[in-house]
């Protein structure tokens, strides 16, 4: 009980910055909407209920005057909790084990998928600060052979890393290193590299998916929940780039936009996260409306998705990153750490979904 209150006082300062603009800070500016009153005194009730600040009041529209069903969504470290439960230990027959690493690592993830017969972006090498084991030659090799691999374009990845940080484009050309587009020493790539890298070939996205938008990678995030031996399509959103960025991420002010997880279509509306823009019908750079446009290869995308997670018997929910390519889909990432703010947004439906998986047959 201590440890509730120590929380709500720390996380007043967030309170009083969460009700003291609504106007700001609303998704919804041209929607009658409730009185600052009301907004202070519901986020008051769900700080207390909950022990945590709702971070997604104005995201989820709850300051919306016809909105009355706060039930229907997570609280956010509730869901954490809950969904870290269920990934964690698992019993398979007589005995206990943590599947997770194997999605949280790049480098076995992307082998373990590949060695399925699975799509998936192939792996260059693995590096770490004492050089670069390529897994064609089978041989490590210094960084200052690193150009002599040209012509080379790919990502150099933290292994490890989560939400798109530590990613960077590399490419070699006529025996130079470019990162991020600018040349760059072996010497003083090496000298970044903390830890274990990959190096994986770069994807190139359909062109329909860069007529949305072409200076990002352009992905599905598909949710899936394992409920018994069954697989189960929960949840998808499309993820856009945007304002010249190289990354689809909406924290760096991507688009997000939701979809029918059945068929692949798009809602009407897309959203900037605050301070990067507001809803929007179309890509306000390409024009391209979102109700109309069809993801390619998005049923096959589906059914890949479904299809490998069984390969991950002891994880319960997963989160998928998926490219579409001319060829069709290709997996990215299958993450265990999904954040449920994202998809409540699109679709309040999730926690229902989510929680009735959970239960025993």
């Amino acid at each position: 009980m201590k440890g509730i209150f120590r929380r709500i006082w720390a996380a007043v300062p967030t309170f009083f910055h969460l009700v003291r603009n609504p106007d700001a800070q609303t998704y919804y500016p041209h929607e009658k909407r409730k009185s600052r009153g009301r907004i202070i005194w519901e986020n008051l009730v769900w700080l207390l209920r909950h022990g945590e600040i709702n971070h997604f009041y104005y995201l989820y529209g709850f300051d919306r005057a016809d909105f009355n069903r706060p039930e229907d969504y997570f609280p956010e470290q509730a869901f954490c909790r809950i969904r870290d439960r269920a990934n964690g230990c698992c019993r398979i027959g007589n005995h206990r084990a943590r599947y997770i690493c194997m999605l949280q690592d790049k480098f076995l993830f992307g082998q373990y998928v590949s060695s399925l017969g699975f799509p998936t972006p192939p792996i260059y090498a693995l590096c770490d600060e004492d050089g670069i084991y390529w897994l064609a030659e089978r041989r490590t090799e210094s960084w200052e052979q690193l150009p002599s691999h040209a012509p080379l374009d790919g990502f150099l990845k933290d292994a490890l890393g989560r939400c798109g940080r530590a990613v960077y484009p590399l490419r070699l050309e006529e025996g130079r290193v470019f990162l991020n587009e600018r040349e760059i020493l072996p010497s003083d790539l090496q000298k970044m590299i903390e830890g274990k890298y990959i190096l994986q070939k770069r994807v190139v996205q359909h062109p329909e998916l860069s007529r949305m938008y072409p200076h990002s990678i352009n992905t599905l995030r598909l949710i899936t929940l394992r409920k018994g031996n069954q697989i189960i399509p929960a949840s998808g959103t499309f993820r856009i780039g945007a304002g010249g960025n190289r990354f689809d991420n909406w924290a760096g002010g991507g688009i997000g936009v939701g979809l029918d997880v059945q068929s692949g279509r798009l809602n009407e509306e897309g959203t900037f996260r605050l301070g990067f823009g507001g809803r929007v019908k179309a890509h306000p750079e390409t024009n391209v409306v979102f109700r109309t446009f069809e993801i390619p290869y998005y049923k096959q995308a589906l059914d890949l998705v479904c299809r490998l997670h069984q390969f991950f018997y002891g994880v319960h929910s997963i989160g998928w990153d998926i490219a579409i390519t001319e060829q069709g889909p290709l997996v990215i990432e299958g993450n265990n750490s999904w954040d449920i703010a994202f998809q409540q947004f699109h679709d309040s439906k999730i926690k229902r979904v989510f929680l009735d998986s959970l239960k025993k047959e």
